[in-house]
């Protein structure tokens, strides 16, 4: 079983160097790594790693067999992912999105809300896609609406404010 560790982003420079967003938002993960897998068009693929630079909220990642801008452009847009059993710890307000897609989702009251069944990135916070049949609902994963994540448990408790779902005027 794999884990989706991040996202390659654009290249950087002519060498074959390119951008990687973690989704945990730790770019120091990847210093240290030695191969990765990449999902590609064609499947998952593995890529030796020659070097590894932190870049402020990034990584930017040098691939053995990646040595032009143009093979780097086509490795944009993919997921990096890892054997599972070299997952890290992570703080206790962080998750990896495999362990919150699927929870099932409750008010404050314990009333039930939906699944979640997405997780939208964006340059803020990360937006948790709840759905309930027809019904959806788009919450931001901040404290001010996400009160307990139990992993453990499958639930996840929301504070909501009106208009939250789709189907809410």
């Amino acid at each position: 079983m794999y884990i989706a560790i991040g996202k390659l982003a654009r290249p950087h420079g002519t060498k074959g160097h390119i951008k990687v967003l973690p989704y945990s938002g730790i770019p120091e993960r990847f210093l240290g790594l030695k191969m990765l897998f990449v999902e590609t068009e064609t499947g998952l693929e593995r890529f030796l790693v020659e070097s590894v630079e932190e870049q402020g909220e990034i990584a930017l990642i040098k691939f053995k067999a990646v040595d032009s801008r143009g093979d780097a452009v086509k490795l944009s847009g993919c997921e990096v992912l890892l054997p599972a059993d070299q997952k890290i710890d992570l703080p206790d307000d962080v998750f990896f999105i495999h362990d919150v897609v699927g929870l099932k989702v409750f008010d404050k009251e314990g009333n039930p809300l939906g699944m979640l069944e997405a997780v939208m990135q964006s340059a803020g916070p990360d937006v948790y896609v709840v759905r309930d049949g027809e019904r959806e609902a788009l919450i931001p994963a901040v404290s001010e609406f996400v009160q307990e994540i139990d992993i453990p448990g499958g639930r996840m408790v929301v504070s909501l404010i009106e208009g939250m779902f789709s189907d809410e005027d």
